[in-house]
């Protein structure tokens, strides 16, 4: 969708984005969530600085599944200029983490939380052993 959003508050977040082909700024708007059709929420946000302003809701059952859907609809939306934008120093690097889908249910959840956690736990490991590393060949010099 990228129809006119007048969401009833003040914006909640914003966040400044660079592309860096162009140097233009790219900033992300993120609404409180508000109640959509009863019972559901949803939660406006928009994107600005690439091609056209990009504007959509995120959707839920209570107003956190509508933030995080919404967040979610940024980082899908995203994803296709990754490569080209920046925030906090890195290309590449957006600020917007990939989630795990809800719809394939709680054990598809839990394995892939175990499979980060793993990975995580390894990386933790590798980064103390390099550490370790480079001190003691600081203090052999």
């Amino acid at each position: 969708m990228n129809g006119v959003i007048h969401p009833a508050s003040a914006p909640i977040a914003i966040r400044h984005l660079v592309d860096v082909t162009s140097g233009t700024p790219v900033v992300v708007t993120v609404w409180a969530p508000e109640p959509d059709v009863p019972p559901d929420w949803r939660c406006a946000f928009e994107i600005t600085g690439i091609a056209e302003t990009h504007r959509d809701y995120g959707h839920g059952i209570d107003s956190m599944q509508a933030l995080q859907s919404a967040l979610r609809g940024v980082r899908s939306f995203l994803d296709k200029h990754l490569s080209r934008l920046k925030w906090s120093g890195e290309t590449g690097h957006i600020g917007f983490p990939k989630t795990i889908p809800e719809a394939f249910g709680n054990a598809f959840e839990r394995r892939i939380e175990l499979l980060i956690q793993r990975e995580i736990q390894r990386s933790t490991r590798m980064r103390r052993t390099a550490r370790r590393r480079t001190h003691r060949k600081s203090k052999r010099r």
